[in-house]
């Protein structure tokens, strides 16, 4: 039978996170669902247990190492449901999440896209903080004109819609997302919901500037593509070779790897602070100022967080993630996998 929902769940090497990311999905209210995992070249062992999994809504498929956009194209043009979900292999969701958001796209016909609100965790599930993202159409709309409003693994997609805009495009890697919520805007309108359902796992190791210049070039890029789309003139996605090939020059190419570096060791820094490490976050703070001490973002952090406690405050008021006990959901199969540096195709 044609499940109503398929979730697109691309991974390689997601280590021990892996099987709490799958029992989220497979306890979700709405029961009328597949999961698509994509192993996009694995060797930790993940995807040896995925087979194991007895759960018969879960379809192992492999990928042979194409990359997150040839993983996410592969298990759409598998996938049989009218909803399209993600989720990433390391991250977390609530029970009803799916659920609300099929909900959602079943009275708003006009929406082909819906996110959620999300929150920052650890590796050790302690959470962070909460990255706002705005709500309504008109106010993700505008959004649009500077950069992404959705976290990606919270996404629910109506299939066809999504099939109809090309789904996601190799040649707008690192941006792959924003490309396509800017296509998916033009054939309907977006949303994400009011509800903290979410939560995107961070891992220190993996906060790096290094792709920071291309990736904001590449998302100009989207800007320039969503702007001669709607003039009826040829998107300029030749220039996605030179952006990702050639390494990027001039002043301002320097400045934004400067104050990439710079909110990568903020980053950091932040989460040492909220954790209880505040001499670590103290040398964070300095290393970050030092890198580059002309960011208003800096400045806003120390007064409102660090002097005014506000990230303390709001912390206290967030959801706790779910605590997933993966032998209990998952028949069948092993929990036990490897403990690689976490990371993954999500």
């Amino acid at each position: 039978m044609k499940p109503l929902v398929s979730v697109l769940l691309p991974f390689r090497d997601p280590g021990r996170f892996l099987p709490a990311a799958l029992e989220c999905v497979l306890r979700q209210t709405m029961r009328d669902l597949e999961v698509i995992a994509v192993d996009d070249g694995s060797r930790d062992g993940s995807a040896e247990w995925v087979e194991r999994v007895g759960d018969p809504r879960v379809l192992l498929v492999r990928s042979g190492g194409r990359g997150l956009v040839g993983a996410l194209n592969l298990g759409m043009e598998i996938a049989r449901g009218t909803y399209l979900a993600r989720m990433d292999a390391d991250d977390l969701c609530a029970p009803d999440r799916i659920g609300r958001q099929v909900a959602f796209l079943e009275r708003s016909p006009s929406h082909v896209l819906v996110g959620t609100r999300f929150a920052a965790i650890d590796a050790e599930d302690r959470i962070l903080y909460e990255l706002p993202v705005p709500c309504g159409d008109a106010e993700i709309r505008a959004g649009l004109l500077a950069g992404n409003r959705f976290q990606h693994g919270s996404v629910v997609m109506r299939a066809d819609a999504l099939r109809a805009a090309g789904g996601y495009r190799a040649a707008m890697r690192l941006v792959e997302d924003y490309d396509l919520w800017t296509r998916l805007a033009e054939r309907g309108r977006l949303a994400n919901l009011p509800l903290l359902l979410y939560w995107w796992r961070i891992h220190r190791e993996g906060v790096s500037g290094r792709n920071a210049v291309r990736q904001e070039a590449m998302a100009g890029l989207v800007r320039r593509c969503a702007r001669a789309r709607a003039r009826g003139e040829a998107e300029p996605l030749g220039e996605a070779l030179s952006v990702l090939g050639a390494p990027p020059r001039g002043f301002r190419a320097r400045l934004v790897e400067w104050r990439a570096r710079a909110r990568a060791l903020r980053a950091c820094a932040r989460q040492d602070r909220l954790l209880g490490r505040p001499w670590r976050a103290f040398l964070g703070y300095l290393q970050s100022a030092a890198r580059f001490p002309f960011d208003a973002l800096y400045f806003e952090e120390l007064l409102l967080d660090v002097i005014c406690g506000r990230d303390r405050r709001l912390r206290r008021a967030l959801p706790l993630p779910p605590q997933p006990s993966p032998e209990e959901a998952i028949r069948g199969g092993s929990s036990a996998l490897p403990h690689p540096t976490a990371g993954g195709a999500g």
